[in-house]
Formats: C-alpha cells, structure tokens, sequence
C-alpha cells in the first residue's frame, strides 16, 4: 500500500506519506530529550548552535524543526532525482527512502551536523546531473566547488565526497581544462577569504579550528 502510494503519481498523497514517515521515525524525539548534537566539532556548526541555545526554542520545537528539515530535503531530492530522470519511472519513492535511511542510524534525533550538510549535499548532486545538461558548465563547476568546501567545513567527514566528485568530473566533463581550474578555485575560495580573515585578526589557530583540519 505505502509502496504504491510512493510510486504513483498522486502528489498530495506522496508528500503526505513522507510527511507522515518523518515524525513517525522521529517520534521518539519527543520522549527522548532531543538536542543538538555536536560531532566532528567544527566553529561554524557551533556557532549555529550557540544562536539556537540562545534562542532556547525547547525540546519539542527543536524535534519539530528537524522534521521540517528532513521533510524539506526529501522532498527536494526526490525533484532532483525526477529532474534529471535519474530513475527508470517517476516516483516518490526516492523521498521516502531518504527519511527512512535517514533515521535509522544512531544519532539522527534533533539536529545535527549530518541534517545540516545534507541540505548542501542535494545541492551538490543537483549541481552534478546539470553538469551534463547546461551549456554554463563553467559557472556550474564554481558552484561545485564552492558548495563542497562549505559541506566539508560544516561536517568534515564529509571530505570522502572530494574523491567522488573529481570522478564524475572526469566522466562528464573530461577534456574541459578550464572547469578543473574553475572547480579548484570554487573548492579553495572559503578557504581562502577564512585564511585572509584569520590573517586580519593574527590568529592562525582559528582557521585551522574553523576549516575542521
């Protein structure tokens, strides 16, 4: 029945059924004290949760914005992947799948770095199927480039992703010289102007802190 109503075409009810599967799954952070969670401690993912304990929205709120999220992101990969027909036949199924993985790993009650780079993490792979399409390739290789090293200074594991990309670089856009050079400048330019500022107030020690090295 679920399975079906993913791979129909009815919208209303496909976003429904996902709506439903994210509080469903996360229906424990309402008895389990939801909270930020702080791994793979990078200053920028501090800073947010500095605002958000300042701001002391609750237990229950914090749960409901991470559901919002995952609700969001779901939604938003699934147009991706129908975007650039990455699947056979349209469907919804990519969504639901997302927020079922999503909450099956330790960890994913209230917000967490992983949440939030994974909003990034669409936006790259979006950025990567419309390599293949778009005639404004060099733009579209800044951009990689760009969301990446953002992604990498919000959640660092997420550097394995750097391997993957140059790959489907080199598939899509093999012999294009100047995307490499576009890609790379993309990739280091938040390096760069957080370098630039660390030199601004002489201390070194917080760009390496704030780059997650």
């Amino acid at each position: 029945m679920f399975i079906g109503i993913a791979k129909s075409q009815n919208n209303i009810a496909a976003y429904l059924l996902m709506a439903v599967c994210a509080v469903l799954f996360k229906l424990s952070g309402f008895y389990i004290p939801s909270k930020i969670i702080i791994d793979f401690y990078t200053p920028l993912h501090h800073s947010a949760y500095v605002m958000i304990q300042e701001w002391n929205p609750g237990i229950i709120w914090l749960n409901w914005i991470s559901i919002l999220i995952l609700f969001i992101q779901a939604v938003w990969i699934n147009a991706v992947f129908q975007k650039h027909a990455i699947l056979y036949k349209p469907s919804y199924l990519t969504g639901v799948f997302y927020i079922v993985f999503n909450c099956i790993f330790a960890g994913s009650i209230g917000i967490t770095p992983v949440l939030i780079a994974n909003t990034l993490f669409i936006a790259l792979i979006d950025k990567l199927f419309a390599l293949t399409k778009t005639e404004k390739y060099i733009s579209t290789s800044f951009d990689i480039g760009f969301l990446l090293s953002i992604l990498v200074i919000i959640y660092f594991p997420f550097c394995w992703v750097l391997p993957a990309v140059v790959i489907a670089l080199i598939i899509f856009k093999s012999f294009h010289w100047r995307i490499w050079i576009v890609f790379f400048t993309g990739l280091l330019l938040p390096y760069i102007m957080l370098l630039f500022y660390c030199f601004w107030i002489d201390d070194i020690n917080f760009f390496i802190k704030f780059s997650g090295i």
